[in-house]
Formats: structure tokens, sequence, C-alpha cells
């Protein structure tokens, strides 16, 4: 049977440390156990050792694009919402299309990742 603590365990990629800070903080402050990653690396060794419920991803990484992540979350039957700063109707489009879970625009309130 899942944990509480698996049940709000999110993993959140993203390769600026004021963006993983942020976005760490608010979900922490919300009750979720958040695992922050700035490597897509990182984040592959994580997704295949610790149970998580869902991912924030950016959608721009120096190593690869968040949307390359989304079929090995998909797998692993994990949410994932990517956030970026640039966004487009073609990016969206393709990330919906990949099975991502939503697409948030950075120059939005964090909150709206809740």
């Amino acid at each position: 049977m899942e944990t509480t603590a698996t049940a709000m365990r999110v993993l959140v990629l993203d390769d600026e440390a004021s963006q993983r800070a942020i976005l760490s903080d608010l979900l922490r402050e919300d009750g979720f156990d958040v695992i922050t990653c700035a490597q897509v690396s990182e984040a592959r060794q994580r997704l295949s050792t610790d149970e998580l419920f869902a991912a924030i991803i950016d959608e721009r990484l120096p190593e690869t694009s968040g949307t390359e992540l989304l079929e090995m979350l998909s797998a692993r039957g994990l949410r994932a919402i990517i956030h970026t700063g640039f966004g487009s109707f073609e990016s969206t489009k393709e990330a919906l299309n990949q099975g991502a879970f939503a697409y948030v625009e950075k120059l939005g309130h964090p909150e709206e990742l809740l």
C-alpha cells in the first residue's frame, strides 16, 4: 500500500537554482515531500530509485528538453507538469501529446502548479 509520504513526493527538475527553491518552498508549505534536481542525469537516477507521485520539469534544460523525459515518467505512471518560461502552441501541443498532465508557464504565479 502506498504511504502518505510517497503519495505526496514530488520531483522538481530545473537547472535554475532560484526556480528550484521557489517551487520546493511552495510545495513543502503545502505538505509535499520534495526532491530537487538540477540535471537530467540526477533526475533519471531519482526516478529509477524513488517512489514519486508527480514531477515538475523545466522545458528547457542543458542536457535535453523536459518533454524527452515524459516517456520515462508515463511508463512509471507519474503525472508530469512541464514548467516553462518559453511556451508556445507547438511545445504545449507536443508535451500534452506525449503525456504531460499540464503545461504551466513560469510567468504565471507559482501557485498555479498546485
